[in-house]
């Protein structure tokens, strides 16, 4: 016979009353402290079978209690917890649409308010306990909450855990104007306007670094489309630490090796945020080699020529990647019947192929290093034009025209080619009096080539005239152009 448990079972059924706890309903009994009904404290009996945990609260005729401890097992018979009742709750805004309210039990709100002639003082500070689960393991030092029947603001100073329980010390904070003091909801303003988008953007790609060097990120933070001035503290996480580090927008290398660096900035937590990256690539110093390297360079590097013409090829020297002034380039031709070489002019001499080596042999020639540059050439049959035309000297400049920029006269040569042979007979017309005295050689006969001269009316005219030359015999014809610049 169990005495005990009977006389548990019996005011079970006398006194027992319906607790909500964890979603359903357990059958206990309760008794109040001896120090009076108002006290907060009361011990719960519950049959072992219904036992419930430190941390839990539970409702009772509507009111919450919260389980601090459990104080007797009897494991046949019946369980004892220690249970205080929550006077107060609080809330706390983590984000847009991410409100949490926290039942508690606040210390006696009187006894820890510091006061002088002008109200409340900040000096003033307050403890909670609360039950330990995933919402109250989110409070960190520094939220911000209303609580309590004067109003007030508390900041979260200091968070402890024991077992199943959440303790907060909490100092008395200022009323701001992010505040809704009308639903007690600190901070409340900061998440429920409309988010912005911060645009953070990076001009570099890639910042390259030796070791120990540093280099400022060129970067920009953008507001709805607007760079903002000053540019507020971008926030910087760094793919590698080991790398590199970043601070007031500076890099500095530190140690060998390849990472992402990405900015970030918003100004409340539910702010759109555009991130931008850079790779940051660590390397050695090289060392600078106790030798120097020469380099010839020809350009072009394949030649085709015809047969007995010329041809210009530009040629330098560098030193270390610097050019050297007025090198002695040595050349040689591996085939001599083909072409020859000097200083820059290739020669055609007969039909084939050869190679041009450019070599350089200044500086050290036993410790220095030497790259030379090669030349292909082709030279093929030149065949000479058979048609008749017309020549003029001087030539055409790039833009196709001559520049007399003579003040006065210019004079002009006009050849018959491949006209060997032929009686000529020539008109020489100039196109404009306006700009120029005439110019009027008609029916001039000879065989050599024809004289003519422009002349700058009065030395002061600009524009384009064209002079009309032909050749009667032949029928050949050239309208050549001139620009005059007065």
């Amino acid at each position: 016979m169990n005495i005990l448990k009977d006389i548990f079972d019996s005011t079970l059924q006398r006194e027992g009353v319906g607790i909500a706890v964890d979603g359903g309903v357990k059958k206990g009994f309760c008794r109040r402290n001896e120090t009076g009904s108002t006290d907060p404290y009361m011990t719960l009996y519950l049959p072992h079978t219904d036992q419930i945990n430190q941390g839990t609260i539970f409702s009772l005729n509507g009111d919450k209690y919260l389980v601090l401890k459990t104080v007797t097992s009897e494991n046949d018979t019946y369980k004892k917890y220690q249970c205080i009742k929550t006077n107060n709750s609080f809330k706390i805004m983590y984000g847009k649409n991410d409100l949490v309210l926290y039942d508690c039990y606040m210390k006696e709100l009187a006894d820890s308010l510091n006061a002088n002639s002008d109200g409340i003082t900040v000096s003033s500070k307050i403890d909670f306990v609360l039950p330990l689960n995933d919402d109250t393991k989110r409070i960190a030092i520094n939220r911000r909450f209303f609580c309590g029947y004067y109003g007030l603001a508390w900041k979260v100073s200091d968070v402890n855990y024991k077992g199943n329980l959440c303790y907060l010390g909490c100092e008395r904070d200022a009323v701001l104007n992010t505040d809704d003091t009308i639903n007690g909801i600190a901070d409340r303003w900061s998440y429920d306007s409309e988010a912005d988008t911060y645009t953070v953007k990076i001009t570099q790609d890639t910042i390259n670094l030796l070791k120990d060097e540093t280099e400022t990120i060129n970067v920009s933070v953008s507001k709805n489309g607007t760079v903002l001035s000053p540019q507020p503290v971008i926030e910087w996480t760094i793919e590698n630490g080991s790398i590199c580090s970043v601070d007031n927008n500076i890099i500095t290398a530190l140690s060998v090796g390849e990472t992402t660096v990405t900015g970030s900035y918003k100004a409340k937590e539910d702010d759109i945020c555009k991130t931008d990256s850079v790779k940051v690539i660590v390397t050695e110093e090289t060392p600078m080699p106790d030798y120097d390297t020469y380099t010839v360079i020809a350009e072009p590097t394949t030649v085709s020529i015809k047969n007995t013409k010329t041809a210009n090829v530009a040629v330098k020297v560098l030193r270390n990647g610097i050019e050297i002034e007025n090198p002695t380039v040595i050349s040689s031709v591996s085939d001599k019947a083909v072409c020859t070489y000097n200083n820059g002019v290739i020669t055609a001499l007969g039909v084939g192929t050869a190679t041009i080596t450019l070599e350089y042999r200044g500086g050290d020639v036993l410790s220095d290093k030497y790259n030379s540059a090669i030349i292909n050439v082709t030279v093929t049959e030149y065949v000479a034009p058979t048609e008749t035309y017309i020549k003029v000297t001087p030539v055409y400049n790039a833009d196709g025209y001559y520049n007399q920029n003579d003040g006065n006269s210019t004079k002009y040569t006009a050849s018959l080619v491949n006209g060997t042979g032929i009686t000529k007979k020539w008109d020489i017309i100039c196109s404009s009096d306006e700009l120029t005295e005439k110019v009027d050689y008609s029916f001039m006969i000879g065989s050599k080539p024809q004289c003519f001269y422009v002349s700058n009316l009065q030395g002061n005219k600009s524009g384009f005239v064209t002079v009309h030359i032909e050749e009667k015999t032949t029928k050949c014809t050239l309208d050549y152009v001139i620009k005059l610049n007065g």
